[in-house]
């Protein structure tokens, strides 16, 4: 039976298990062997991440092959306009090439958001504003938009083995 861990990855924690320097990492949360990130979020980032023993599970979740979509919400400084948004859609030009278009929306804050420790800092001289953004890695036009921000996640997962689920929303004491 394979192992899916649903797991709210706090403000500066690595989506590792190896240790690098004194920063935290999933090691420090999740005390279950051979587990693995079906991908990650960076550093200074907070949000689910699945992990999983099923290596096929992994990859078909984090494989660009694939081309899961992943949506994103973030609270981000100043108020971006419909220029912005536009050129998100069509894509952005980076060192290594053009990004995928993306759709990208201006949202309230979602009121099932979770505590923060520490806070989100609050500016008073920089407006913010939260944005729903879907990214796809590929080449193709990204899927229909799906509205992300005004619901808490619901998880359906489709695979023919079965698995067990161990769920945890917000980490206060390892797993």
């Amino acid at each position: 039976m394979a192992i899916v861990i649903l797991f709210n990855k706090p403000f500066r924690v690595l989506s590792q298990f190896s240790e690098s320097g004194d920063k935290s990492t999933l090691a420090d949360f999740i005390n279950i062997p051979n587990v693995y990130p079906a991908g990650r979020l960076d550093y200074d980032s907070e949000g689910l991440m699945i992990l999983t023993d099923d290596g096929k599970l992994q990859a078909r979740i984090a494989n660009p092959d694939h081309k899961q979509a992943k949506c994103y919400l973030a609270q981000v400084e100043n108020i971006p306009n419909q220029k912005v948004l536009l050129s998100l859609s069509k894509g952005i030009k980076l060192k290594d090439g053009m990004t995928r278009p993306a759709n990208a929306n201006l949202i309230e804050q979602p009121n099932w958001l979770w505590s923060r420790n520490p806070p989100i800092r609050q500016r008073m001289e920089i407006p913010t504003q939260w944005i729903q953004l879907e990214i796809q890695e590929g080449k193709k036009s990204p899927s229909t938009p799906n509205d992300c921000s005004s619901r808490p996640p619901n998880f359906t997962f489709n695979t023919h083995s079965s698995f067990r689920l161990v769920f945890r929303w917000t980490p206060s004491r390892p797993i």
